[in-house]
């Protein structure tokens, strides 16, 4: 069932409008960086409230030898904000100035309250500031270029959306007015509904831009979820804009148990569509579902009551980096047409962490005690010292690198470095076998083991064309013009490619050429692996190495055939030769 949406046309429109909002709210944001990071200009209020119902709220805390120390007022005393914006702003500089009423009823007193400089500016708040812009900066980019790209998809349309939300973040370092009024009572309720209601409906939607993957119980028991977290957020914006209080009878633990039961529902989604997907489609799922696990995960945590974490400067900083990478994992996923296995990132990822991590350690080390042991008059040397250190670092890089990838494939990967050694070692043993119908029958064997009888097929060039010479599990035709898709592709890239993606009718998810000179004399067809998952880039390096040199192998014992069949000529053609001057002679004597 195809879901409806707007026109292409119209969907830029309302992305553009989108942007344009959002991307106001960060321009803002940066241009207030004084207020947050300038000593002498960056000021507070010195007192804190608690939640806000329109504009009014409770004193929390009160710094002694305030302003409002002097004026009187006590934690506890409700405050009236003339502006409710004022209520929301976290930057302040020096000078400005907020209005607001103190008491209730007849004890009611007007008053202002002028920011003074901050004794010291806080480095975690303006870490915490600069990984807020660089994440909107970064949000409204990848929302840019799936929203614009992907137009068509409803899929990448609401994933544009999903990702662009995150801009507004930035909203807590405008420096007041309507627009922060506006940011706070209006759009903070529709991040919580396009954020996980619009990623539920995204993993309804992905990758196909149809439902028929969701499980039935999952479009019942998911509607009155959504129904209650879309009721919580309406009745969040009307305690922000001062319509209503908070419901006495509103659980604390309703919000995380909600976002839960989304994330699970969310989950499911993405669980069915990997089994009933293939390839690359499964790849782009399992990034997706990795994206989601990072990016919801801590939204949950930051809801669960009772957290001493979850207002801490630090562990915001880190949910915003990982949100960072969960958005920029999900633009991967859907932007690029080839994606990476994610055990194969994985696999990248520890072998560079390992590689810098030590490289960082032994220079710092060696730095230190060539420091240590010199004496501070020869500054000079010192600088030598050091540029040689990193020479040599320099140096043992790519050894250390390759020491380590053993390392991590080894420890972490053995399955998969088991597989690759099983297979160089065929390649070794393979320009051993005298036989070609022998060579590629073991071929094809270690192709099965290799790819978990994935099936697969070699063709070699007969006359004009590719015929096929051999095959295993794998329903090939017997014959694959000069001119196939396939075969252009991979005498044009010579580099493996893929049958579907070259329009080519010949079966297989893979197919690997055998050069020889430049020239290609066949190619290896691979099946779809069983287990649906598309192969990775080592497996796709180890296997095209495999393929040229079992290639070259046959070409040699072509070669020597033809040898040997050139050899038999020359001896018959002796025979005959001698046979002939045998019987001219004769024919000499005669006469």
């Amino acid at each position: 069932m195809k879901i409806p949406a707007l026109g292409v046309r119209q969907w830029k429109m309302v992305l553009c409008a989108a942007l344009l909002l959002l991307g106001s709210i960060c321009v803002l944001a940066i241009a207030n960086w004084q207020q947050l990071l300038s000593p002498g200009i960056a000021a507070e209020v010195r007192f804190s409230t608690g939640n806000l119902v329109g504009a009014r709220a409770k004193l929390k805390t009160i710094e002694p030898g305030s302003q409002m120390a002097m004026l009187g007022a006590k934690t506890g005393d409700m405050i009236t904000y003339d502006n409710i914006g004022d209520g929301w702003r976290m930057p302040f500089a020096t000078g400005d100035r907020v209005g607001l009423t103190i008491g209730e009823d007849s004890a009611r007193r007007h008053v202002f309250i002028e920011a003074r400089p901050k004794a010291h500016l806080d480095p975690g708040t303006s870490v915490f500031y600069v990984l807020v812009l660089i994440n909107s900066i970064v949000a409204l980019t990848l929302a840019a270029l799936i929203g614009w790209r992907r137009a068509a998809s409803p899929s990448a349309r609401l994933l544009a959306l999903i990702v662009m939300i995150e801009a507004s973040f930035a909203n807590q370092f405008l420096p007041g007015g309507a627009l922060t009024a506006f940011a706070y009572v209006v759009l903070a309720p529709c991040v919580g509904l396009v954020a996980f209601c619009g990623f539920f409906l995204f993993t309804c939607l992905f990758p196909n831009d149809d439902v028929s993957h969701v499980p039935r119980w999952v479009r019942w028991t998911s509607v009155p979820v959504i129904l209650c977290y879309c009721v919580y957020n309406l009745i969040g914006l009307a305690v922000r804009a001062g319509w209503m209080a908070v419901p006495k009878g509103m659980p604390d633990a309703s919000l995380p148990v909600m976002l839960s039961l989304i994330f699970l529902f969310s989950g499911v989604n993405l669980w069915h569509a990997y089994r009933r997907s293939s390839g690359m489609a499964r790849q782009r799922i399992q990034w997706v579902g990795v994206a989601t696990a990072v990016r919801f995960a801590s939204y949950v945590a930051v809801t669960l009551p009772g957290m001493p974490y979850s207002d801490s400067v630090a562990f915001a900083e880190g949910q915003i980096v990982l949100t960072i990478l969960a958005n920029i994992a999900l633009a991967y996923a859907i932007l690029r047409h080839r994606v990476f296995d994610v055990g194969f990132a994985v696999n990248r990822a520890l072998v560079y962490t390992i590689v810098s991590v030590v490289l960082l350690v032994t220079f710092g080390l060696m730095e230190w005690l060539a420091h240590h042991f010199v004496s501070p008059e020869e500054a000079e040397k010192n600088a030598f010292l050091d540029a040689g250190i990193a020479l040599g670092l320099y140096l043992v890089f790519h050894r250390l690198r390759h020491f380590v990838d053993h390392f991590v494939d080894r420890m972490f990967f053995h399955k998969w470095h088991a597989n690759e050694e099983r297979l160089r070692r065929f390649v070794k043993h393979a320009a051993h076998i005298t036989s070609p119908q022998v060579l590629i029958g073991a071929y094809l064997s270690a192709l099965q083991h290799f790819t978990g009888a994935a099936g697969c097929a070699v063709y070699r060039r007969e006359g004009g064309d590719y015929a096929l010479t051999a095959s295993a599990g794998l329903a090939a035709p017997q014959l694959a013009g000069i001119d196939d898709p396939l075969a252009v592709a991979l005498r044009a890239e010579q580099a493996p490619a893929a049958p579907a993606e070259c329009a080519s009718s010949l079966p297989g998810a893979l197919a690997l050429p055998m050069r020889f000179r430049g020239e290609l004399q066949g190619f290896v067809l691979l099946g779809q692996k069983p287990s649906g998952d598309a192969y990775r880039p080592d497996e796709i390096a180890v296997l095209e190495h495999a393929a040229h040199q079992v290639g070259l192998d046959l070409q040699a014992l072509r070669t020597e055939q033809l040898q040997l069949e050139v050899a038999g000529l020359r001896q018959e053609l002796a025979a005959y030769g001698k046979g002939v001057e045998g019987m001219t002679g004769a024919s000499a004597v005669r006469m």
